[in-house]
């Protein structure tokens, strides 16, 4: 749901970095014993959901009306 948020310009730019926010912060932690945790929970998503969010994210570049950009 995170990713539907960031890729619908239909939502405002605070809503969409939060959404960007939550969802970096739910599959990526600088502390090395969590982000093992996170990769593999990660890879526990099924092929095509996990596919589904990067499409999403890949499709949001560029679609930031403000500088700096999420």
């Amino acid at each position: 749901q995170l990713s539907d948020i960031l890729r619908s310009a239909q939502h405002n730019e605070i809503t969409r970095a939060q959404a960007a926010i939550q969802l970096k912060n739910a599959i990526y932690s600088k502390e090395e014993s969590v982000k093992l945790q996170y990769q593999e929970r990660w890879l526990q998503i099924p092929e095509d959901i996990r596919n589904y969010i990067k499409q999403n994210c890949i499709e949001t570049l560029g679609t930031e009306t403000k500088r700096p950009s999420q």
